[in-house]
């Protein structure tokens, strides 16, 4: 990420922020020392960001405009959905490929649904653990190495695959922006390979959904209110807070009261997968967006 300009704390640039959000410009605003900071995750960007913020400051006719532009935009248009997919191109591409694996599967009632399993359940043994592992090496040996990332992308009907699309755009938008590309790619299949080898090793190879993925996700953003909450780019507090007594809740069993079970181990290795690798970040990346902004002041 680069730093565009710092600007006093009571300076009110939520218009310029939704503004520029709306045009699919994608700029983040952290705290610092008691004033804030503007940052884009493209280099392209900042000179866009600096002049209409320099119009913003200057110009209040220019603010009455933004305000009128961002009421505008708020109104339904054709290609909203694309424009506010358009700053994040690798959610977009997942989640048409989550789309795309719904309706191949059937939403899980196809037969193709079983290329989707880290195993294929209906040849292979799974009864003890010992029998997991080898049966997962020979379907390693056989060339099947997809399936170490595929049951992400199964879902058992409409409700868990929307909901498991919802948390990825709610939580990944944040992660790309910090990351680059590649970086959070590697972060997304990095969380599915560990999640559903935990699940699988824990309790057999029924499973699937991407929750293991957003619960990675949802780590990630604790672990940013805990150690930068000044960073003021996370996911609301009280959506993080919700997810993690509701991971919890699947663990304690309680959901299993009202009929509905979890791919618990997913949940809790993914989460504390997000939530190791966001507390790494901050100290070692985050600390280089802290020194530019110190100096930048000094």
């Amino acid at each position: 990420m680069e730093k565009v300009c710092d600007i006093p704390i009571e300076e009110d640039i939520e218009s310029l922020y939704r503004y520029l959000r709306s045009r699919g410009v994608a700029i983040w605003v952290t705290e610092n020392e008691g004033r804030q900071e503007i940052w884009v995750n493209d280099p392209a960007a900042k000179s866009v960001v600096l002049d209409c913020y320099q119009r913003f400051k200057e110009d209040p006719g220019v603010r009455e405009r933004l305000d009128d532009a961002v009421s505008a935009q708020s109104q339904p248009k054709g290609n909203s959905l694309s424009m506010q997919l358009k700053p994040f191109p690798c959610i977009a591409w997942l989640l048409l490929t989550l789309l795309a694996a719904a309706l191949y599967t059937g939403f899980g009632d196809f037969q193709s649904s079983r290329y989707f399993f880290i195993i294929d359940r209906f040849q292979l043994p799974y009864g003890d653990l010992s029998t997991r592992v080898q049966s997962l090496l020979i379907t390693l040996q056989q060339g099947e190495w997809w399936r170490l990332i595929s049951p992400a992308w199964l879902h058992w009907g409409l409700a868990h695959w929307l909901f498991n699309s919802l948390a990825l755009w709610i939580f990944g938008r944040t992660l790309e922006a910090l990351f680059s590309r590649g970086g959070f790619i590697a972060f997304i299949l990095g969380s599915a390979v560990f999640s559903n080898l935990a699940q699988y090793l824990v309790a057999g190879p029924a499973f699937g959904g991407f929750s293991g993925v957003a619960y990675a996700l949802v780590g990630a953003h604790a672990a940013g209110w805990a150690l930068a909450p000044g960073m003021r780019i996370w996911a609301p507090s009280a959506m993080v807070i919700f997810s993690i007594v509701w991971m919890l809740a699947g663990m304690l069993g309680v959901t299993d009261q009202f009929g509905v079970s979890f791919a618990n181990t997913a949940h809790f290795v993914g989460f504390w997968f997000g939530l190791m690798l966001m507390a790494l970040w901050l100290k070692t990346s985050g600390k280089k967006m802290g020194k530019a902004s110190t100096e930048h002041n000094g």
